[in-house]
C-alpha cells in the first residue's frame, strides 16, 4: 500500500506540535513505544530498569496491551527484540507525556531519566499509524493518504513496507510463544484485557 509520509527530524520539533499534527490526521485513541530489551542468560530484560519504575508510576493505568516484537513501526531487529506497550490515548494521558519530555528525540533508553522508544500515535484499527518515529535515531513520519505539507516537511510516496509498517498486531512483528518478561509482570497486574 502506497501513502504519503513526511519525514521529521524530533529535535526541530515539539513534542507538542508533532502530536497535534498527528492527531489532525487521524482521531488517535493508541500510543504504541517500545521497552529495548536484551537477553540476560535466558531471559529478556530491559536495557534499564529505570524505565519500569516510570512506566509503573505515571502509564500503567493507561496500558491496554503489550507483547515481544521484534518489529514495530519505523523498526525491525534481528538479534533482540522489545516490548511493545499500547496505551490509550486520552487528554490525561497527553499532558503526561507532554510534561515528560519537551522534545520526543529524548525518549530513548539513554536519557535521564530513561524512557521508553519509538513512539506511535494511531487509530485502533486504522490500515496505518498517523506518526511513527525511531527516536533514537531523531527521526519520526507522519503518514497520510494524501499529500500534506506539515511541520515544514515535505512528503513522498512510499510503501508501508519500506517503513517497516506490518499487517500484523498493531503493525509489528509479534515474537510467537513468548510470555510477558517478570520484569514487566508489575504492570500487568489486575489487568486481564492484556494478553
Amino acid at each position: 500500500m502506497k501513502i504519503w509520509a513526511s519525514q521529521i527530524e524530533l529535535s526541530l520539533h515539539s513534542f507538542e506540535a508533532i502530536l497535534d499534527a498527528a492527531c489532525r490526521l487521524q482521531r488517535i485513541d493508541r500510543v504504541l513505544f517500545v521497552v529495548p530489551l536484551k537477553k540476560y542468560g535466558k531471559k529478556w530484560q530491559p536495557y534499564n530498569k529505570a524505565i519500569l519504575r516510570y512506566l509503573d508510576r505515571r502509564l500503567r493505568r493507561y496500558a491496554v496491551d503489550m507483547f515481544l516484537a521484534s518489529a514495530w513501526p519505523g523498526s525491525e531487529l534481528t538479534k533482540h527484540c522489545g516490548m511493545v506497550i499500547i496505551l490509550e490515548y486520552c487528554d490525561h494521558l497527553r499532558s503526561i507525556l507532554l510534561e515528560t519530555e519537551e522534545r520526543l528525540s529524548d525518549w530513548t533508553r539513554y536519557n535521564k531519566p530513561p524512557l521508553p522508544e519509538d513512539l506511535c500515535f494511531f487509530t485502533n484499527g486504522a490500515s496505518y499509524p498517523a506518526f511513527m518515529s525511531c527516536t533514537h535515531e531523531g527521526e519520526g513520519w507522519l503518514l497520510s493518504s494524501q499529500e500534506s505539507h506539515m511541520l515544514h516537511a515535505r512528503p513522498v510516496q512510499v510503501d508501508l513496507r519500506e517503513m517497516f509498517v506490518f499487517e500484523g498486531r498493531y503493525y509489528c512483528k509479534a515474537q510467537r510463544n513468548q510470555g510477558i518478561p517478570i520484569a514487566f509482570r508489575s504492570l500487568v497486574k489486575n489487568r486481564t484485557q492484556l494478553r
